[in-house]
């Protein structure tokens, strides 16, 4: 007869068998065996290390798979925070850029100076706001003092045919142009003070037709007015550069009257 015993093959010729199923021995009883000196045990391959290697393969599958998705999550992650980052700088550039145009005296053109001089800017806009407010206050005090000893012998029209005989001249006392992007420059123009001169500067802005103004600002000095803007070369002007936007500036304030006393 046959058997099988801890996935080993044994042959045996009594139907009594008792074997110690704890130690995989036989007892007392399998006579055949103890008899026979050729017998052999035939050892057959384990059915539970197959299933264990083949729930092995399976999991590695899984884990790979797991791995893969984790990769392309991570990356798709990356990128949307790339962008998203690029975005911001972006916007901050151009926020920077729209400070940097109303600011009339910048130092240097990096970040931290174009902030730094806004700060003191605004400063000096605010003390300059309280010196206005007590001359007012100041010359409205005389102008009741004043009226009494001037009577009737000033005339308004006669003043105004005086002015009108000799034009105050208007001059650019500095212009600097810089190239901010690869169709962008920013003007800084400094020019005496009088009576027409900001209009002037106006229309010569208006008459650069092959740019888009994007921002502009007119500040008052003691010295006369600072403008400054920025500006964007139109898609139909291609061989623009800076130069070329200097002489197209100045032309304009040419024809506005404007003497240039810079280079």
């Amino acid at each position: 007869m046959a058997f099988l015993l801890d996935n080993q093959f044994g042959l045996s010729t009594g139907d009594k068998f008792d074997c110690d199923l704890i130690n995989h021995v036989p007892t007392h009883t399998c006579s055949a065996m103890e008899q026979d000196p050729n017998y052999v045990p035939i050892a057959l391959p384990s059915f539970d290390g197959d299933m264990g290697l083949e729930a092995q393969e399976d999991t590695d599958e899984e884990d790979s798979s797991g791995t893969t998705t984790t990769t392309k999550k991570t990356k798709k992650d990356r990128s949307r925070t790339l962008i998203s980052e690029r975005r911001r700088r972006g916007r901050m550039k151009e926020k920077l850029y729209a400070l940097r145009s109303l600011v009339p005296n910048i130092t240097k053109m990096d970040k931290a100076s174009i902030i730094g001089d806004a700060v003191l800017y605004v400063q000096e806009l605010q003390m300059q706001a309280t010196k206005l407010k007590a001359d007012i206050a100041s010359l409205e005090s005389s102008l009741i003092g004043s009226d009494r000893y001037q009577g009737s012998s000033r005339n308004p029209k006669n003043l105004q045919n005086t002015s009108n005989n000799h034009p105050i001249r208007k001059k650019i006392i500095k212009m600097d142009v810089f190239q901010v992007e690869e169709r962008g420059f920013y003007v800084r123009l400094a020019c005496n003070n009088g009576e027409g001169v900001a209009a002037s500067l106006y229309r010569a802005l208006e008459s650069l037709t092959s740019f888009i103004v994007q921002n502009s600002n007119l500040a008052t000095t003691s010295e006369g007015f600072v403008l400054t803007f920025t500006l964007n070369v139109k898609e139909s002007e291609q061989d623009m550069n800076l130069p070329n936007l200097k002489l197209w500036v100045t032309g304009a304030l040419l024809n506005q009257g404007f003497e240039l006393l810079t280079a």
